[in-house]
């Protein structure tokens, strides 16, 4: 592998873990986007599996499976980190503890309702796009189908279980909402993704169907 391919997986690799983490804090907080009330991961959410597809289109689908996980693993770290650490004694001048557990204590409950649909959305994801970018050789496509279909089949049993409790009387109009706005953004998201996979350049592209043992013995 060469050294400017490991930099354009590095760096597309970090800001897929950057996204998703930022994802937990946000989840919680309501915006306002032109009068519509969503989660705040909404607006990084959606960009997350662009980036998956982007990765399988440059190392095949079986590696990106084995990442995925990873990257979750990374999720399970960042969530008990804080919800631990937040968790400590603290002195008494310090007065802002309310403030801190308003938004650090939810985030494990966040991370253990999207766990196991995250891993399989994310999962599934990749093998769709896998399938479609055989079939469909326009990125942008390929990748667009793919994702709305999982936005919508994990947007609504996550999100459900993500603020039933917490907001009861605008769950289902934040459900809607949220998966409403993500396939606008999306579309944003996909459209820098194929034009940053255009400046990339074919000759880094892999077939989506690589085997982990051909990209180990290459590297």
């Amino acid at each position: 592998m060469s050294n400017r391919k490991f930099l354009i997986l590095l760096t597309i690799s970090v800001i897929y873990i950057t996204f998703s983490l930022a994802c937990d804090p946000l989840a919680f907080r309501l915006i306002s986007v032109f009068g519509i009330t969503i989660s705040g991961s909404v607006m990084l959410y959606s960009g997350l599996y662009p980036m998956l597809d982007m990765l399988t289109r440059l190392l095949g689908k079986y590696l990106v499976i084995v990442m995925i996980v990873i990257f979750h693993f990374c999720d399970f770290l960042y969530s008990y980190a804080l919800y631990l650490v937040n968790s400590m004694p603290h002195p008494a001048s310090f007065t802002h503890l309310q403030a801190y557990n308003i938004v650090i204590i939810p985030i494990p409950r966040m991370f253990w309702a999207g766990i196991i649909g995250s891993i399989i959305a994310g999962i599934v994801e990749v093998l769709l796009y896998a399938v479609m970018q055989k079939h469909i050789k326009k990125f942008f496509i390929a990748s667009f189908i793919s994702t709305a279909i999982v936005v919508i089949g994990h947007g609504l049993p996550t999100d459900y279980f993500a603020f039933e409790k917490i907001y009861p009387n605008q769950v289902w109009h934040l459900v809607f909402a949220n998966i409403g706005m993500n396939i606008v953004i999306l579309t944003v998201y996909i459209t820098i993704a194929s034009l940053v996979m255009k400046a990339i350049g074919k000759q880094y592209y892999r077939s989506v169907d690589t085997p982990i043992e051909l990209e180990t013995a290459e590297a």
